[in-house]
C-alpha cells in the first residue's frame, strides 16, 4: 500500500513520464514536473512536463486566476544533499539568467507549482538572457500552442554539452562554470515534444510540426490517486493497458548563446538519435508497458 505522498508521487510520475524516464539518476517527483537531478554540474539533467487542457479531476484545489511570479525567488532546493545544491548566489554576477526547464508561466494556476518551478538545481540552468527571451521562450509558447491541436502534449527538457572544433583539429567539450558551487554552463539546451490525441489540424505557420517521428506506443489509464492508495495498486500496471496510441515526437536543440534569436523554430530541429547521444537519455516512447525507463531510438 502507498502512502499519501507515495501514492500522489507515483500518480504525478505516471500522468506526466506516461512514455518512460529518461534515466533513473537521482529523480525527483512533483506536482508539476519530474526531474532528474546532477549532483555534479547542479543542473537537471532532463525535466519532464504534461500540458493538457482536460480538467484533473483529482485535484480541486485548482484555480482557474493566473497568480503573478512577482515577488517568488529562486533559491536552493532544500530536499536535495546540501553539498550538490546551486544557491541564489552562484548566478549572482554572471552574465547568464536562471532559465526555467518547467516553465513558470506553464504552471501559474497553483501557488506551489509555480514556486517549485523556481528551484535551484531541480529546474534551473545557466541561460544566455537573449537566448532564454528569445527564440527559447519562442519555442516554450510553441510547446503550449500545441495544446490546441493534441489532447496531451508533454515535453522532456535539459542541457547539453556538445563538442566544438578549436583551434588544431581535435574535438573538445569546452564550457563554464560558474559561482562558489560551479555550476555548470550548457552549449545548448534541448526540448523534446511528445505529442499524443490530435484534435485539428495544424495551421499553415506550424506545419512543420509533421515532420515528427511517429510512434506506436501502450496505452496506460493511470489509477485515480484513491486507488493507488490500496493493496497492490503498484503491480496494476499491465492490467490497465488499454491498446495502442500513436505518438509524435518532435526534436529542438538551441545554442545557449545571443545569436539564439529570431531564427525559425524548424531551424532548431534535431535528429532524436542525435538528442540521446549527445545527452546520454533514452527519449523513445517505452515499447513494454511494464519498463520505467523509455527506449533508444536505435536498438541495434
Amino acid at each position: 500500500m502507498y502512502s499519501t505522498v507515495q501514492a500522489e508521487q507515483a500518480y504525478y510520475l505516471e500522468d506526466i513520464c506516461a512514455y518512460g524516464v529518461p534515466s533513473i539518476e537521482n529523480v525527483v517527483v512533483r506536482r508539476p514536473y519530474v526531474a532528474s537531478v546532477n549532483f555534479r554540474t547542479k543542473c537537471p539533467n532532463w525535466v519532464a512536463e504534461h500540458y493538457t487542457n482536460i480538467p484533473d479531476e483529482n485535484d480541486k484545489e485548482r484555480s482557474q486566476a493566473k497568480l503573478s511570479r512577482k515577488g517568488i525567488e529562486f533559491r536552493a532546493d532544500t530536499a536535495l544533499p546540501k553539498p550538490f545544491r546551486a544557491l541564489p548566489g552562484d548566478y549572482t554576477n554572471t552574465e547568464y539568467s536562471r532559465g526555467h526547464m518547467a516553465t513558470a508561466a506553464s504552471h501559474n494556476n497553483r501557488e506551489l507549482d509555480l514556486a517549485e518551478t523556481f528551484l535551484l538545481t531541480s529546474n534551473i540552468v545557466p541561460q544566455n538572457n537573449v537566448m532564454n527571451e528569445g527564440d527559447w521562450a519562442k519555442l516554450e509558447r510553441f510547446s503550449r500552442e500545441l495544446t490546441r491541436y493534441y489532447t496531451h502534449v508533454r515535453t522532456v527538457t535539459g542541457p547539453l554539452y556538445l563538442t566544438s572544433m578549436p583551434q588544431g583539429g581535435h574535438r573538445q567539450i569546452q564550457y563554464e562554470v560558474m559561482g562558489k558551487g560551479q555550476v555548470h554552463v550548457p552549449t545548448h539546451l534541448f526540448k523534446i515534444i511528445y505529442l499524443e490525441g490530435a484534435k485539428k489540424p495544424l495551421p499553415a505557420d506550424l506545419s512543420f510540426a509533421k515532420q515528427a517521428l511517429r510512434f506506436r506506443v501502450p496505452h496506460t489509464d493511470p489509477l485515480p490517486l484513491t486507488q493507488l492508495q490500496q493493496p497492490g495498486a503498484q503491480n496494476a500496471r499491465a492490467a490497465r493497458v488499454s491498446g495502442n496510441a500513436e505518438v509524435l515526437v518532435l526534436a529542438f536543440a538551441v545554442p545557449n548563446h545571443s545569436e539564439s534569436v529570431d531564427t525559425p523554430l524548424q531551424s532548431y530541429l534535431m535528429p532524436l538519435a542525435a538528442v540521446e547521444q549527445a545527452s546520454g537519455l533514452c527519449l523513445a516512447p517505452r515499447s513494454t508497458p511494464d519498463s520505467l525507463t523509455m527506449d533508444t531510438i536505435i536498438h541495434d
